[in-house]
């Protein structure tokens, strides 16, 4: 899959959100991304070595990722959903 970080509102209205596990104890700030880049690198090259021609998004500062193709999300949600 191919990231993608363009025009925020044609991913709004025709992607797939998949919202991730969130920590139990979040910070006081009310900060909800990833607390560690290698884990967010390490999945970020995984969607990205997935053979589908569809695109993703995602980014450090909360924990969804957004998928072009609702079959990819599914997809996600099947394979690596609880490792996320």
């Amino acid at each position: 899959m191919k990231y993608w970080n363009k025009q925020k509102e044609v991913r709004e209205r025709c992607w797939t959100k998949v919202l991730l596990h969130q920590d139990p104890h979040p910070y006081p700030s009310g900060y909800r991304g990833w607390n560690r880049y290698y884990e967010f690198d390490g999945l970020k090259r995984k969607l990205q070595n997935n053979p589908s021609k569809r695109k993703f998004y995602m980014m450090i500062l909360n924990k969804e990722i957004w998928f072009e193709c609702g079959a990819d999300a599914t997809w996600f949600m099947l394979t690596d959903y609880e490792k996320a």
